[in-house]
């Protein structure tokens, strides 16, 4: 098996994400239909670059993560994703792409090289040869 590999850019444009204002929100006289949780996001990622978001807890660095992998499943998502300047396929993003949850256990004895070779190794068939992962 060959794993071809081709560095890819990624550009977003304008992410806006929405929810139907919560009901309690309503009874508390707020007359919009929608609340908003991100407004005009807009970033671009070079290949083969580690990126890290490192904000204030509450500003919405996992629902955007969850919007670009179109994990959101309600609300309302406006934007422009692009991969290596040609829309964003939902059926292929997954497969190019991979991000660490704020919730996810890593283990304080093992260094980051580690949590992404496993991460590889479990991603990947069994079929791949080991250099390939």
């Amino acid at each position: 098996m060959i794993l071809p590999f081709a560095p890819l850019s990624m550009s977003f444009d304008s992410v806006n994400y929405f929810v139907d204002m919560p009901s309690e929100m309503k009874a508390l006289g707020v007359t919009e239909g929608r609340l908003q949780f991100l407004r005009k996001v807009t970033k671009a990622f070079s290949p083969g670059v580690l990126i890290a978001l490192t904000v204030a807890r509450g500003v919405g660095k996992t629902t955007l993560m969850d919007v670009l992998a179109r994990r959101k499943t309600g609300g309302y998502i406006e934007h422009d994703i692009r991969i290596s300047m040609l829309p964003k396929k939902k059926e292929t993003f997954a497969r190019i792409s991979s991000y660490f949850e704020q919730t996810d256990i890593h283990s304080p004895q093992v260094i980051v090289k580690e949590s992404l070779i496993y991460s590889v190794f479990s991603r990947l068939p069994k079929e791949a040869r080991y250099n390939e992962k």
